[in-house]
């Protein structure tokens, strides 16, 4: 875990291997927490990097090995192009099902 500076938000940063970056370079990959709401839509590229959305360091560093976990079976799959179309389907599909519910909770007020 890293930090900005100027920032107690504890940040998440890998590099993506070289024989990943080619095949995976800006695909986004949906990323989903165990615990509270947290889910993060990230553009690969040279790194992946985003922020925990926490001070409490328990808890970012749970968030933490999920991602890193998450990301070493993308990139070490031979079969990465599927797997993260499976993942950008899946993404479109937690997009999609927020702009409704969005919609849905402002037709209702």
């Amino acid at each position: 875990m890293s930090k900005r500076a100027r920032s107690n938000i504890p940040q998440f940063r890998v590099r993506v291997p070289a024989k990943a970056v080619v095949p995976l370079r800006g695909k986004r990959v949906l990323l989903l927490g165990t615990e509270r709401p947290f889910i993060k839509v990230v553009k690969i590229g040279n790194d992946v990097s985003f922020s925990l959305e926490t001070d409490d360091l328990l808890l970012a560093a749970a968030r933490q090995a999920n991602a890193l976990d998450h990301l070493r079976r993308l990139f070490e799959s031979d079969r990465s192009r599927a797997r993260h179309s499976f993942a950008q389907g899946s993404a479109r599909s937690v997009r999609r099902g927020v702009s409704d519910w969005r919609s849905g909770a402002s037709s209702s007020a």
